[in-house]
């Protein structure tokens, strides 16, 4: 045997072993370079994605789609003086304030013009009453296309009541609103039912309110005044309406000096009033609401059918005996009712 030959062979077999071990070894590392390398592109890929989102985006991976936000148009310059000529600086400021925040009240404040047609006095009052409640900018805003109703559209949402602040005291007596969309774009006297109605929804309220029954809404209630010839085109509701058609529906009412003794005595007789209001701070020709009820502190809680806002806060009541015309208070007798 040939065993320096026999010995190289081992040799030879030995170095191969070890170059090819060495060969493995070599390409496991690389693969796992590469699978860490993937692990991190993967990671920063995702975290871009994140970080492109933003923190304080609704992302969700879990989400398919979300619904595109609604843009709401700038009002321009052009609007904006259109706006103060019709309205003057503080209640245009107003409504272009509110403007940036509803959609409806955008569209009003640069399309302005779409209420001239109802004439300059009509045009002022929309704007305005777009601009004091917030309520009200979907009736201002759809008035164009949805005004001189034939009949009420009682599927239409009903006003929300949230704006009413908490802590004041609830009375027997609904909050309802001549410009509901329910009824609001339907015809009465000149101006039609959502600015002129304020008598017939008081008296609704009223009605409501001590019958416990929900039979008459401000619709029909304005509906039995035309019918009666309680209403004088271009003024609006006779006096009539609060004495004759309230007996008519089985109310009680009669009539009480303007003054602080007669609200404080008949409200806590549980008898509430409709007053007939001059020109001052609650109107600028005169306006009909009802007086509710009355705090502990004797401040006044109004039912105003054409003002949320000034219906969600307390007033003194000299303050409106000072511009208060007429008292009318009412009861009711189911006995007597019809």
């Amino acid at each position: 045997m040939n065993w320096k030959a026999l010995a190289a062979a081992l040799v030879g077999l030995a170095c191969s072993l070890t170059l090819l071990g060495f060969a493995c070894w070599n390409w496991v590392s690389k693969s796992n370079a590469a699978a860490e390398s993937s692990s991190v592109e993967l990671a920063s890929s995702a975290e871009s994605v994140f970080e492109s989102v933003g923190e304080d985006s609704s992302f969700s991976p879990s989400a398919e789609s979300s619904e595109p936000s609604v843009a709401i148009p700038p009002v321009e310059k052009g609007d904006e003086k259109a706006l103060r000529s019709i309205l003057g600086k503080e209640d245009a400021n107003k409504l272009i304030g509110r403007a940036k925040d509803d959609v409806d009240v955008a569209w009003i404040a640069t399309h302005s013009g779409s209420y001239k047609k109802y004439g300059e006095e009509l045009q002022e009052k929309l704007l305005k009453l777009a601009a004091d409640e917030p309520l009200a900018s979907s009736f201002v805003r759809n008035f164009p296309e949805k005004s001189n109703a034939d009949s009420p559209d009682l599927k239409a949402p009903a006003m929300d009541e949230s704006i009413h602040e908490k802590g004041i005291p609830e009375t027997r007596f609904p909050h309802l609103y001549q410009w509901d969309l329910r009824w609001g774009y339907t015809k009465f006297s000149e101006d039609g039912f959502g600015l002129a109605a304020c008598g017939p929804t008081s008296l609704t309220m009223v009605y409501q309110g001590l019958t416990g029954k929900k039979d008459i809404n401000p619709y029909d209630m304005g509906k039995r005044a035309v019918e009666g010839g309680f209403v004088v085109e271009g003024e609006g509701s006779t006096y009539g309406l609060f004495t004759d058609l309230a007996a008519q529906i089985g109310l009680l009412c009669w009539e009480m000096p303007v003054s602080v003794e007669s609200i404080t005595e008949s409200l806590n007789d549980g008898c509430p009033i409709i007053a007939n209001v001059g020109p001052g701070r609650f109107s600028k020709v005169g306006h009909f609401f009802v007086l509710a009820g009355l705090t502990e502190d004797g401040k006044v809680m109004l039912n105003d059918p054409y003002s949320p806002e000034r219906s969600s806060q307390v007033w003194d009541p000299e303050l409106i005996v000072s511009e208060s015309r007429t008292f009318y208070v009412y009861g009711y007798r189911a006995e007597e009712s019809q």
